[in-house]
C-alpha cells in the first residue's frame, strides 16, 4: 500500500472542497488604489490590480477578488489621472513660490555670485522681471566690479531676519525686505534684500525677485543695487538741456573788427 492509500498528502490532489481564497494582490492594490493623494501609491495599486486580475485567472477558481482587482485599476488610473492634473494647474503657482522660498533662505549670496563669476544669464534669473528687463550687462558688471575690489568674492550667506511678508488678499505689486549677513574674503556685511513680488487674482504668485540690495558697509558707505538707478540708459544719464551742451558761437562781426 502506498503512503497516499494510507492517507498520507497527495501533492497532485485537487482541493475542490476548500473555498477559495481572496486574492493578497488583488486587496493590496485595492487598499493602495484608494490613497489617492499620492501618486506613487496610485501606481502601486495599478501594479498590484494588474497582478491580482492575472493572480485570480490563472487559479482555476482557487482564488478570487476581481471586483477588488479591477477597481483598484479603475480607481488608480483616474487617480493618476486626477494628480496629473492637479500638478499641471499647480505648476505655475508652486514655481513661483519655490523661487521666493529660495531668495528668502540664501539671500542675495547667489546674485552676487553669479554676477561676480560673470554669469549674468543666471543673475537675471533672480531678479524682478521688470528690473530685469531694465539692467543691462554693463550695469552688471559695475555692481561687481565694486562688490570685488571692496569686498573680494562673496564665500557665504547667512540669514538672520525676515520683514513682515505679504498678507491678506491684496492684488497687485508688494514686497518684503530680507535682512542677512554676507561672508566675503575682506569682510563680513549685513545686508538687506527687497523681494518684490506681484499677486493676481486668488492669491496667485505671478511674478517673484530681487528690486533691490543694500550691503551696508559703514566704514565706506553702503553699496546699493536699486531698480531706481536703473531707468536711465547704461552708462548714460540725462543730457544737459538745450542751450547749456555748449557755448554759443558769437555772431558774425563781434569780437575782432
Amino acid at each position: 500500500m502506498s503512503q497516499f492509500d494510507a492517507g498520507g498528502m497527495d501533492p497532485y490532489r485537487d482541493h475542490a472542497g476548500e473555498p477559495p481564497r481572496t486574492s493578497l494582490l488583488a486587496v493590496s492594490g485595492f487598499v493602495c488604489s484608494v490613497i489617492i493623494c499620492c501618486p506613487l501609491t496610485s501606481l502601486l495599486g495599478l501594479l498590484m490590480g494588474v497582478g491580482g486580475l492575472v493572480s485570480v485567472s490563472s487559479s482555476n477558481g482557487r482564488r478570487k477578488g476581481t471586483g477588488l482587482a479591477a477597481a483598484a485599476i479603475i480607481i488608480s488610473i483616474l487617480s493618476l489621472a486626477g494628480q496629473a492634473l492637479f500638478i499641471q494647474w499647480v505648476r505655475p503657482y508652486a514655481q513661483e513660490y519655490w523661487k521666493m522660498a529660495m531668495l528668502v533662505a540664501q539671500g542675495p549670496m547667489e546674485f552676487i555670485s553669479d554676477v561676480q563669476i560673470g554669469d549674468f544669464a543666471s543673475a537675471r534669473a533672480h531678479l524682478y522681471p521688470p528690473v530685469e528687463v531694465q539692467v543691462s550687462d554693463a550695469q552688471l558688471q559695475a555692481f561687481a566690479d565694486e562688490v570685488t575690489a571692496r569686498y573680494g568674492s562673496v564665500q557665504q550667506g547667512i540669514q538672520s531676519s525676515t520683514g513682515q511678508p505679504p498678507g491678506g488678499s491684496g492684488v497687485g505689486e508688494q514686497s518684503m525686505d530680507v535682512r542677512s549677513q554676507l561672508v566675503f574674503s575682506k569682510k563680513t556685511l549685513d545686508t538687506t534684500m527687497t523681494v518684490k513680488m506681484l499677486v493676481g487674482p486668488n492669491g496667485r504668485l505671478e511674478q517673484v525677485g530681487i528690486s533691490r540690495i543694500v550691503l551696508h558697509d559703514p566704514d565706506l558707505g553702503d553699496l546699493v543695487f536699486d531698480e531706481s538707478e536703473l531707468e536711465a540708459p547704461a552708462g548714460g544719464g540725462e543730457q544737459a538741456p538745450p542751450g547749456e551742451q555748449e557755448e554759443p558761437a558769437p555772431p558774425e562781426g563781434e569780437g575782432g573788427g
